[in-house]
């Protein structure tokens, strides 16, 4: 996945990208 600059707020560490849209949703 991209790995893409987030808030730590939002997601306190990277996680692949199918991982990270789930997190989003």
């Amino acid at each position: 996945g991209q790995e893409i600059n987030i808030p730590a707020k939002k997601a306190p560490k990277f996680v692949p990208g199918k991982l990270f849209k789930d997190s989003v949703k």
